[in-house]
C-alpha cells in the first residue's frame, strides 16, 4: 500500500539521495580524463590498456548487476547505498598507490562493483520518497543532479591534476565518498519508505533484475552512452596530443553549464506547457551528433569550446527526458530493476566504447573516433524513433 501522506518534494530523503548520487558519479567520471593521461604518460601504456583500464570498471558493474536489481527490490535501498559507499571508500584510497596497469585494473574491478551498489540503490529510491502526482518530477530532476554530476567530475579531476598532480587528485577520491556514506546514513527510515513497495516475491530470477518494458528505452540510452565514452574518457588525451591541454577544463565546464541551464529551461517550460518529449529527444540526439561533428572535422580551440555547447544542449535536452520516461512508468515493485536496466545499458556502452574507441584512436586517431561517434549518433537517433512507433 502507498502511503499518501504528502511529505513534500524537497524531503530530506530525496535531498540527502540526491547527494548520493553525486557522490556515485563524480569518482566515476572523476577519474575518466585522469586514467588514460595517467597510463600513457606515466606507466607507459597504450591507448587500448587505456581503454580496457576504463571499461572493467562498467563490466564489473555490469556482471554485479542483476543481483544489485533483486537486492534493491527487496531489501532497503538506504543499507545497500551505505554498503557501496564503504567499499568505495577503501577501494578508491588505493588509486594513489597503482604503479602498474594490473594494479589499475583491480581497483577499477572493485571500484565498479561499489558503484553499481550505490547507483542502483540510489536510482530507485527518488520513486519510493516522492507520492505519485510528483513521481516524474522526482525522476526529472534526479536525471538532472545524475547529468550535472557526470559533468562535473572531469572538471574536478583535472582542476585538482593541475593544481596538486595527479597523486593527490587520487587522493581526494575517497573524501568524495565518505560524504556520501554520511549522506546514506543519514537518509531517515520513515521517509525511505514512505511509498516504497517490496517484492514478496523472494526468489531471485533474471525476470527480477530486467525490466522489459524499460529495455527498448535504455538501448537508446545504452547507445548514447557508446558514443559518450569518447568524450569523458579520451578528449584529455586528444587536446594534448594537438597541444589544447589548457583548454580541457574550460570544455567540461562549457558542457556542464550549457547542460545543466537546459535542462533547467526546459523543466521550467515544462511546468507551462505541455512538451513533446519525441522530438524533443530527437533534437538533443541530433545536437550530440553536431557535437562530434565539430570535434571531428574541426581542430581550432574556439571550435572545441563550441562542440562542448553544442553537446552539452543536446545530453540536457535528451538524457533526463529518457530517463524520467523509463523510471515514471516502472512498476512500483520494479523500481530497482527498471534502474538497473538502464545502468546494464550504459555499462554495456561504455565498456565497449571504451575498447573500440581506444583501439580506433591507437590505428585511426582520435579525430577518427569522434567522427565515428557522428554515425553512432545518428543510430540512436533511429532506434529511438522506432521505439517510440512499436509502442
Amino acid at each position: 500500500m502507498e502511503k499518501r501522506e504528502h511529505t513534500g518534494f524537497w524531503n530530506r530523503a530525496y535531498v540527502l539521495d540526491l547527494v548520493c548520487i553525486v557522490c556515485t558519479v563524480v569518482p566515476m567520471t572523476y577519474v575518466m580524463p585522469l586514467l588514460p593521461i595517467y597510463i600513457q604518460h606515466t606507466l607507459g601504456g597504450s591507448g587500448t590498456a587505456s581503454g580496457i583500464v576504463v571499461a572493467v570498471f562498467n563490466l564489473a558493474a555490469l556482471l554485479c548487476s542483476p543481483f544489485l536489481a533483486y537486492l534493491t527490490d527487496h531489501r532497503r535501498k538506504k543499507v545497500i547505498i551505505a554498503a557501496g559507499f564503504l567499499l568505495l571508500v577503501v577501494n578508491c584510497s588505493f588509486y594513489q598507490y597503482a604503479g602498474s596497469v594490473t594494479a589499475l585494473l583491480v581497483i577499477r574491478v572493485v571500484h565498479g562493483i561499489g558503484y553499481g551498489l550505490s547507483a542502483t540503490a540510489a536510482g530507485a529510491l527518488p520513486s519510493d520518497v516522492q507520492p505519485p502526482e510528483l513521481r516524474h518530477r522526482g525522476n526529472g530532476f534526479y536525471g538532472t543532479v545524475l547529468s550535472a554530476g557526470i559533468a562535473f567530475g572531469p572538471v574536478l579531476g583535472l582542476v585538482a591534476n593541475n593544481l596538486w598532480g595527479m597523486k593527490t587528485a587520487f587522493a581526494l577520491l575517497p573524501i568524495i565518498c565518505v560524504i556520501g556514506l554520511g549522506a546514506a546514513l543519514l537518509i531517515p527510515k520513515e521517509l525511505e519508505l514512505a511509498y516504497a513497495h517490496t517484492s514478496t516475491d523472494s526468489r531471485f530470477t533474471m525476470a527480477h533484475t530486467v525490466s522489459k518494458a524499460a529495455v527498448p528505452t535504455a538501448a537508446v540510452l545504452g547507445i548514447i552512452y557508446f558514443a559518450y565514452i569518447a568524450i569523458s574518457a579520451f578528449f584529455a588525451v586528444y587536446t594534448r596530443q594537438l597541444g589544447y591541454s589548457n583548454i580541457v577544463i574550460g570544455y567540461y565546464l562549457i558542457y556542464m553549464l550549457a547542460m545543466l541551464l537546459t535542462r533547467l529551461t526546459v523543466e521550467q517550460v515544462g511546468k507551462r506547457r505541455k512538451l513533446n518529449a519525441f522530438p524533443l529527444t530527437i533534437l538533443g540526439i541530433v545536437l550530440t551528433a553536431a557535437g562530434f561533428a565539430v570535434l571531428g572535422f574541426m581542430t581550432s580551440v574556439s571550435a572545441f569550446l563550441c562542440s562542448a555547447a553544442i553537446y552539452g544542449i543536446g545530453f540536457g535536452i535528451m538524457q533526463p527526458l529518457l530517463f524520467s520516461a523509463i523510471l515514471s512508468s516502472a512498476k512500483p515493485v520494479e523500481r530497482g530493476a527498471a534502474n538497473s536496466t538502464i545502468l546494464n545499458f550504459q555499462y554495456i556502452g561504455m565498456t565497449l566504447g571504451s575498447v573500440i574507441w581506444g583501439a580506433v584512436a591507437n590505428t585511426a586517431g582520435y579525430a577518427a573516433v569522434y567522427r565515428c561517434c557522428i554515425i553512432v549518433s545518428v543510430l540512436a537517433a533511429g532506434a529511438f524513433v522506432v521505439v517510440v512507433r512499436k509502442r
